[in-house]
Order: C-alpha cells, then structure tokens, then sequence
C-alpha cells in the first residue's frame, strides 16, 4: 500500500521543482496571460451545451420522440470524445 501513495507524491515533486527560482507574476500578468484560454474554453464548453440542447429541442425531439433532456448527453459526447456511446445505447433502450 506504501507504494500507491508515491506517483501522487513523486508527480507533485516534479512540477514543483520546476518552479524554483522562478518569481511568480502578479494576478494583472497571469489574466493577461490565461484570459484568452479561459475565453476560448468557456466559449465552447457552453457553445456545446447550447448546440447541443438547439438540435435536441429542434430536430431530435420533434421528430424521434427523444427526451429533451438528451441536449445534455450531446454536450458530454461531444466534450469527451467516444467515451460515452455505451450511455447514449442504455439511454436509447429504455
């Protein structure tokens, strides 16, 4: 059990020396850094939401008779890849 604990430990050590002797910016200097990123995520972390939640309200449930709440498995699909196709199939059967 000793050694479950050590990756965690080990990979905290690593990034952290890698820190050393760096001076860290002020909060103005890491918005200016990070805010594009952050924009762009959060641009398309709700634009698949509203994707998906568009063509469920719009083509999927008038036509297919599909729960509404479906808009939301469109979103997680398409975030995470083919991870999630076992869930849309239980879905799908029931």
């Amino acid at each position: 059990m000793v050694w479950a604990a050590l990756p965690g430990l080990f990979i905290n050590i690593i990034f952290a020396s890698l820190f050393l002797g760096n001076k860290l910016p002020n909060i103005r200097e890491i918005w200016r850094i990070a805010g594009p990123q952050i924009a762009h995520g959060q641009t398309i972390a709700w634009g698949q939401y509203l994707f998906g939640i568009l063509v469920t309200l719009l083509i999927l449930t008038p036509l297919f008779a599909l729960d509404p709440m479906a808009g939301a498995l469109i979103e997680l699909d398409l975030r995470e890849g083919m991870v999630l196709p076992p869930v849309w199939l239980e879905h799908l059967k029931n």
